[in-house]
């Protein structure tokens, strides 16, 4: 496997399925439009040129009661810059094998070169279901407050 690079009109889109259609529907259809739109980065992961897991990135601001207790740490109470996870998926034959954790690193340490140059405060993700947020609980994101299907992750390196 390829580490996470970047998505292109090169890269082949339709054998992608990770079980969700809306997931599936949304890399095949808008990945490239958002990315070419500047509003979404996309990364993909590739296997003999296939493309087998990928995650997209935006910039997001929560609210400052939405943020869970424990990283509100010295903030103000207004929005907070975050870096949104607002897809991510791994092809059904690649599922349970360590691929999404290994995106979600990729995704934290681009968070924390972007850190360096402009604040943000950490990593978020709208969670499908359960069992996503569950998935994202066992890497160590923490619930919203405001809604437990909302998941934060605080980024470490900070003031340096």
């Amino acid at each position: 496997m390829t580490k996470p690079e970047p998505l292109g009109p090169e890269h082949h889109l339709w054998g992608f399925d990770c079980g969700s259609n809306v997931i599936n529907s949304w890399l095949q259809n808008s990945a490239l439009k958002a990315q070419l739109a500047n509003s979404s980065r996309t990364f993909v992961v590739l296997s003999d040129k296939k493309v087998v897991g990928f995650f997209s990135l935006a910039t997001a601001s929560l609210l400052y009661a939405e943020l869970p207790q424990a990283q509100r740490n010295n903030l103000g109470q207004h929005p907070v810059p975050m870096m949104l996870l607002t897809r991510m998926g791994v092809d059904k034959s690649f599922q349970h094998l360590g691929l999404g954790a290994a995106m979600v690193k990729d995704a934290v340490i681009k968070c924390l070169a972007v850190q360096q140059a402009a604040g943000l405060v950490g990593l978020m993700a709208h969670a499908l279901d359960e069992s996503v947020a569950e998935f994202y609980l066992k890497l160590g994101f923490e619930r919203s407050p405001a809604n437990p299907l909302l998941l934060s992750l605080g980024l470490l390196l900070q003031g340096d």
